[in-house]
């Protein structure tokens, strides 16, 4: 049976990660607004939901394994916010910067990439199960198709034109010789992604004093 990777609570975050949706009993750090990116707000409150749905994924929901969870992989509560915080600021780059390229997801597209996934499993129950073994909702796991979706189309943009982030592109054929149009496209779009992110006017603001997690 297709299983869904579990979300992980990694010494280092990956900047594809996923925003989780809302849990009951969140309290405490959960509102104001965490960092800006040319001028769009990441409310505080996405961030807690994140970790607090990671956390639950992992089975972490004692405060004395999240703690010891902490502690032996180095982290606390405000440096794993942080990193989360970061996370956030690469995907609304990235959805930023696809909108300027005329990219998008519809729901359309959404709607089938979810099909295909759930056509994998037998019933209504062993989906559901995998979604909850996950930390996910169905409309959690959208959330993730379209931010996946969206990543690859940038991607196979650049595989088809390199220079579609406007960069100077001289000596191309030589640096890439040797590699395939996905891996191409792959580089140059995270090329693109480091240049919009040193331009882009961001501002990440101090952790509360009080955070739930």
């Amino acid at each position: 049976m297709s299983t869904f990777p579990k979300h992980r609570l990694p010494v280092l975050v990956a900047a594809m990660a996923l925003a989780l949706g809302l849990l009951a009993g969140c309290a405490g750090g959960t509102t104001g607004t965490a960092a800006t990116v040319n001028g769009v707000d990441i409310p505080e409150k996405t961030i807690t939901d994140y970790v607090q749905s990671l956390r639950e994924a992992q089975g972490l929901t004692s405060n004395d394994e999240w703690e010891s969870y902490l502690s032996e992989s180095g982290q606390t509560d405000q440096s794993l916010r942080d990193r989360v915080v970061d996370i956030m600021v690469s995907r609304e780059i990235l959805r930023q910067g696809a909108k300027d390229l005329g990219i998008s997801v519809s729901s359309a597209e959404v709607d089938e990439a979810l099909a295909a996934k759930r056509k994998t499993y037998a019933s209504d129950a062993s989906w559901k199960e995998a979604l909850a073994d996950a930390g996910l909702t169905e409309s959690t796991y959208r959330q993730e198709l379209e931010l996946d979706l969206l990543s690859r189309k940038v991607t196979q943009a650049f595989a088809e034109d390199p220079t579609l982030g406007g960069d100077d592109t001289a000596g191309t054929e030589a640096d890439t010789s040797g590699q395939d149009a996905e891996d191409i496209g792959a580089d140059a779009a995270l090329d693109w992604l480091a240049d919009l992110r040193a331009e882009a006017d961001i501002t990440v603001n101090d952790a509360p004093s009080n955070l739930p997690y």
